[in-house]
């Protein structure tokens, strides 16, 4: 047999055998010549790939406003590789000779969690505050001229923002997970010379009699 012929004898036998030179499945066929199908994420278009390749999707462990993740939903249902299965925030799935949805399941929001700010002897913009939230503290305006501001107590510790600190009349904190009590201390102020208040009437008569009779008795 020429060599030619023997070449070809030698693919025709090859196409006759099963699995040698089989086409993947569903890589191309009538109804999708091309072998790829679309994957859907969370109802966007998340792209094509090729039936019996591997996909990898990743997801966030939770949202900002404390969900937190679950499973993935697939439809239709999908093999997994890789050892991961739905509940992997990292999962690796074979395509099927399909189009594909996932959608990414999370719990529900967690609930808004607030604590009680106490104020003795100042003001407080509110009552109950989140965790993480800045809360502004006053104190009272001084009274007169007998008393002024010194520092806040606060407890238990927190964390002054915005350059504030326990001396500022108005101070400024992150709220902790728990709640909080202030306390204002002031400080009495003693008056200048010039401010001092006036004498009653009969101890300014005695004092005008002493120096008059100092003055008399010299």
């Amino acid at each position: 047999m020429q060599p030619a012929k023997r070449i070809w004898a030698v693919l025709l036998a090859a196409f006759m055998i099963p699995g040698v030179f089989a086409i993947p499945a569903g890589a191309q066929s009538e109804d999708n010549p091309s072998g790829y199908y679309d994957l859907t994420k969370n109802g966007a278009p998340y792209g094509m790939y090729p039936a019996g390749g591997t996909v990898t999707l990743v997801t966030g462990f939770g949202l900002s406003d404390g969900s937190r993740f679950l499973r993935w939903d697939f439809t239709p249902e999908v093999a997994f590789a890789n050892g991961t299965d739905a509940t992997s925030a990292e999962v690796t799935f074979i395509m099927p000779a399909c189009a594909v949805a996932v959608e990414s399941v999370y719990s529900a929001p967690a609930p808004d969690v607030f604590y009680p700010v106490t104020v003795i002897g100042g003001m407080c913009a509110g009552t109950y505050y989140a965790a993480g939230e800045v809360v502004t503290i006053t104190a009272y305006p001084p009274l007169g001229r007998i008393y002024r501001f010194m520092r806040w107590d606060v407890y238990p510790e927190v964390t002054f923002t915005e350059d504030t600190s326990a001396a500022s009349p108005a101070a400024k904190f992150i709220m902790p997970a728990g709640g909080v009590s202030v306390v204002a201390n002031y400080e009495s102020i003693p008056p200048k010379w010039w401010e001092s208040p006036p004498l009653p009437l009969w101890q300014h008569l005695a004092l005008r009699w002493l120096c008059f009779g100092w003055i008399w008795m010299r």
